[in-house]
């Protein structure tokens, strides 16, 4: 099982990206997690729930994303790729206008993202990119990248099989 993790600024293009993936990889073969369902109110992520929710996916590859799950150490362990979408904040202020202008008074939603959303991006997520394994620019050939993971995906496989081989690892199929 490969579990793919995809993380970028707030505003950025981390779903539809990961959507792009699923059907790259296989819809049928893949389970997405959007981490987002796991922020609490302070802007911390419910590790304990999410990390529960990934270990329950066993027999499929798996993508989660979310824009602070680089910042959890014990989330990065389990994860086989780090992915992060570099976004520059205008994009990421235009895409976060554009999700949430339509109910709320602008002055309100532009007083929102300068005090709490740029801050997150600026101080927690833009660090955390350190941990990905991949960095991938917002607008970039997302089908050069998918066949880059794939062969990542692949030469893992690969090396896991050979490292069972060798210290024989008790299951049938990889003996």
């Amino acid at each position: 099982m490969t579990i793919y993790a995809i993380s970028g600024p707030f505003g950025s293009t981390i779903q539809p990206f990961a959507q792009e993936l699923a059907i790259f990889c296989g819809e049928e073969n893949v389970v997405i997690i959007d981490a987002s369902k796991y922020m609490q109110s302070n802007y911390s992520l419910d590790t304990y729930n999410l990390k529960k929710e990934i270990l329950q996916v066993c027999s499929k590859d798996l993508i989660v994303f979310g824009e602070l799950i680089f910042a959890e150490e014990e989330l990065r362990e389990i994860f086989t790729h780090k992915i992060y979408v570099q976004t520059d904040l205008d994009i990421c202020l235009s895409n976060y206008l554009k999700k949430i202008i339509l109910n709320t008074d602008l002055e309100n939603v532009l007083d929102g993202y300068e005090t709490k959303m740029k801050p997150l991006n600026e101080k927690i997520i833009d660090v955390c990119k350190k941990n990905a394994d991949f960095i991938i620019p917002e607008y970039s050939n997302d089908s050069i990248v998918f066949k880059v993971l794939a062969s990542a995906s692949s030469k893992q496989r690969a090396l896991l099989v050979n490292e069972s081989n060798e210290k024989g690892s008790g299951y049938g199929f990889f003996n």
